[in-house]
């Protein structure tokens, strides 16, 4: 019994307690989600999905638009600036990068490739629901869509 405590102790003296990252609070974003987008007039439907990704030190995004279309994104930490780094991947081959400062449940980002016209906000709003909130100028005019998105129940 004393080997085993002492070992035990040796374990968690030399692992020290693992680096905080706001990835981990996002892990509750894993499975099927079904979103729903306004944008003015403009309004849709589609699905978002996520995954571990970087040996899960990362988080994987694709989405799907009801009636074709979609893209991807790459969730990762940097614990140096203490940011959530986020590169989309539009299906036409259009990329933007933003960087978020996590607060919470919440993460403010902006863009910072290919410029940084364009802010968004998640928000948690319970385990199972969370928003997007999205603007963005260009040439004088603001752009601004709303997403909510809700888990589907796995089968």
């Amino acid at each position: 019994m004393r080997k085993l405590v002492i070992c035990v102790m040796t374990l968690l003296c030399t692992c020290g307690a693992a680096p905080s990252s706001p990835l981990g609070d996002l892990q509750f974003l894993i499975g099927t989600w079904r979103c729903s987008y306004a944008s003015g007039s403009q309004h849709g439907v589609y699905t978002a999905s996520y995954a571990p990704a970087l040996n899960g030190s990362g988080l994987l995004q694709t989405d799907s638009w009801n009636g074709g279309g979609g893209d991807a994104a790459i969730y990762s930490y940097q614990a140096a600036t203490r940011r959530v780094n986020v590169t989309v991947v539009e299906e036409n081959g259009e990329t933007t990068v933003f960087l978020g400062t996590p607060a919470g449940g919440r993460i403010a980002y902006r863009s910072v490739y290919p410029d940084s016209t364009a802010k968004e906000t998640f928000e948690r709003v319970t385990g199972s629901e969370y928003t997007l909130g999205f603007t963005q100028t260009q040439h004088g005019k603001t752009i601004a869509s709303k997403d909510v998105c809700v888990r589907t129940p796995s089968r």
